[in-house]
This record gives structure tokens, C-alpha cells and sequence, in this order.
């Protein structure tokens, strides 16, 4: 095994882990809350990504040692990074999917209970919400293929904004209390 490639390979899975581990906490916990909220139950489309993220790390440490496989251990690890980022964009997505849903409800239920005022906030409020979430989305195909780190960070620090404005145009549009 080359020393300069193992020593290489230490700082990419070190800078690797540490990026990950604050992409993780920064934005997993609150689209991630929000589902778990709205919907009662753990969404199982993360954890699959985790899962595979997890798979590519693993295969990453075991290649790493066998110097025919050192090019592959450095994909495998280029490869948990993705899909730790692809969990945390496919998990703003299905907390705005969850936002949107759970409002489509409520006025559903409420076509006949509530006032046709009350209803038309809330369709108003829907249509906002739809709005948000795709200029996230138009964001994020708009910087596909950014630098690399910074691209995509910023690629989730706007739908994290987008998601805490839609989720206070939910919460405002769902209280009960206000009639």
C-alpha cells in the first residue's frame, strides 16, 4: 500500500466526514422534524439514502487497503458525499410534498365548516406555499454543477429558507384558534 495515498486518503475521508457532519445537523433535523410532525411516522426515503451513503463509506474503508482499489476507495468516498447531499435535497422536498399536502387537507375538510373567506386564505396561502417551493427548486436547477462544496450548500441553505417561510404560511393558515 502507498503511504502518500493512505495519507491522502485519511485528509479526504477527515474533510469528507466533517463536511457531511455539518451539511448533516445544518439541515436534516428540521425538514426532517417537519415530516415526522405532519405525517406521524419516519419517512423512509432518507434513511434508504443513509443506507446507501453508509455502503459506499464502508467499501470505501475496505478498498483503501488493497492497492489495486486505492482509485475506487477515493469514488466510493466522493460517493457517500453524494448521497448524504442527495438525502438532505430529497428531504427539503418531501417536507414542502408534506406541507402541501397536509394544507390540501385541511381545506378540504373545512370547504364546509369554514367561511368561504377562511378557505380562500387558505387556498391563497397553498398557492404561496407551491410558489416557494418551486423557486427553491428553479434554484437549485439553476446551479446544478457549482463549485463543488459551495454550490450545493447554497443549493440547501435556500431551500432551508424557502421550507421556514412555507412552514410559517402553514402554521399561520392552520390554526384553529384565530376563527
Amino acid at each position: 500500500m502507498d503511504n502518500g495515498n493512505l495519507e491522502s486518503f485519511k485528509r479526504e475521508l477527515f474533510n469528507t466526514l466533517e463536511e457531511c457532519s455539518a451539511l448533516f445537523f445544518e439541515h436534516y433535523i428540521y425538514p426532517y422534524n417537519i415530516v415526522i410532525s405532519l405525517k406521524g411516522e419516519k419517512p423512509v426515503e432518507p434513511l434508504l439514502e443513509i443506507e446507501k451513503a453508509i455502503a459506499h463509506l464502508m467499501q470505501s474503508l475496505k478498498d483503501i487497503k488493497d492497492a489495486k482499489l486505492q482509485e475506487r476507495a477515493f469514488r466510493n468516498l466522493k460517493r457517500f458525499e453524494g448521497h448524504i447531499e442527495r438525502m438532505l435535497l430529497d428531504l427539503y422536498k418531501l417536507a414542502f410534498l408534506t406541507i402541501i399536502e397536509e394544507l390540501e387537507k385541511v381545506i378540504s375538510s373545512t370547504l364546509c365548516t369554514d367561511s368561504e373567506k377562511e378557505n380562500c386564505k387558505r387556498i391563497r396561502t397553498l398557492l404561496e406555499i407551491k410558489d416557494l417551493f418551486k423557486k427553491a427548486r428553479d434554484y437549485e436547477m439553476n446551479n446544478l454543477g457549482s463549485s463543488a462544496h459551495d454550490g450545493k450548500r447554497e443549493i440547501l441553505n435556500n431551500y432551508k429558507k424557502m421550507l421556514e417561510l412555507a412552514y410559517q404560511k402553514f402554521r399561520i393558515a392552520t390554526r384553529i384558534d384565530e376563527k
